[in-house]
């Protein structure tokens, strides 16, 4: 009978071909269309731009945003309060002047104070301890800009807090500045200006940044496998160069709780426009480069994962 059919309507089958392919079609056409809008939500530069998208007022919503924000404060708190007290520590330990052992001490004293809390408070906040990053974010699209002022103001408020704890501990006579950031007489009578000091800022905040996004922004870094232990050690090397010149920042809360504390505003300014610049920079052009295929590759990847399951 089906032969006869076929024999009187030359077209059924292809008719019958057509109707048992259009799942085939169908489901092929919704796979095009899903990674179409992966790629889209993944772009570097979304393709309508939204501002309420970009505010992302429901990021600074609710108890679990308000834990993230909170512990971003207390982060930067103990990173401040631990960090700048090596600086102390090792000018009453090793003498005020700056040689090879004390620069060393502060190197570690700096690079393991934040590895330490990277690890602590990275699963709880992302542990950004620090405005450049937190601006990072923001540009890059990985984070809200009414979140990153949250972030912002806590990260203020806890480096300031720790920045004066630290002055009512330690005797005026054993201040040592507390490891406010500047360009000292000597190096400017050598010939180290400010726009030097600023180069040097966006350059090594440059460097970290982009250590950061690689090893714990990028969703293919190892993150709790060495990201702690990689930005310590880049934010260790970044002070064993810069230390000399200007105390180094990358980081403006580092620089304003030591600042306010000690009434020290010396080349105060280039110690919030180099590791802003310089972590832009750095987020701006991972993104453009790696992070944006590295998170559609991913998500492509795991969308064909799951056809293949409901295929099964």
């Amino acid at each position: 009978m089906a032969e006869e059919d076929s024999r009187r309507n030359p077209n059924l089958d292809d008719q019958s071909r057509a109707s048992a392919s259009a799942p085939e079609a169908i489901q092929q056409t919704d796979a095009e269309a899903l990674e179409s809008q992966v790629a889209q939500e993944h772009s570097v530069v979304p393709a309508r731009w939204s501002l309420a998208r970009y505010v992302a007022i429901d990021e600074v919503r609710g108890l679990n945003n308000l834990v993230m924000i909170f512990a971003e404060g207390l982060a930067t708190f103990a990173f401040v309060f631990l960090a700048t007290g090596v600086v102390v520590a090792s000018a009453i330990a090793l003498g005020g002047e700056m040689d090879a052992a004390r620069l060393v001490a502060i190197a570690l004293g700096f690079g393991i104070s934040i590895a330490v809390l990277v690890a602590a408070f990275g699963p709880i906040s992302g542990g950004h301890i620090n405005p450049a990053v937190t601006f990072a974010m923001v540009v890059t699209g990985n984070m809200g800009l009414a979140k990153g002022l949250a972030y912002w103001v806590l990260q203020l408020a806890g480096a300031v807090l720790a920045s004066f704890l630290l002055r009512l501990i330690v005797p005026d006579s054993l201040e040592f500045g507390l490891g406010a950031n500047g360009i000292s007489d000597a190096m400017r009578g050598l010939g180290f200006t400010e726009p030097s000091g600023l180069v040097l800022e966006v350059m090594l905040t440059f460097f970290f940044v982009w250590v950061i996004f690689a090893v714990a922004i990028d969703r293919r870094g190892p993150w709790f496998g060495i990201a702690p232990i990689a930005i310590g050690l880049t934010l260790a090397v970044v002070h064993l160069l810069g230390v000399p010149f200007t105390g180094v920042s990358v980081n403006p809360a580092r620089s304003l709780g030591p600042a306010l504390a000690t009434g020290d505003w010396n080349a105060h300014w280039i110690f919030w426009v180099g590791p802003l610049v310089g972590a832009a920079l750095a987020g701006t052009l991972y993104e453009i480069v790696y992070g944006a295929r590295s998170r559609l590759a991913k998500s492509i990847e795991e969308l064909r994962t799951a056809q293949h399951r409901n295929e099964r």
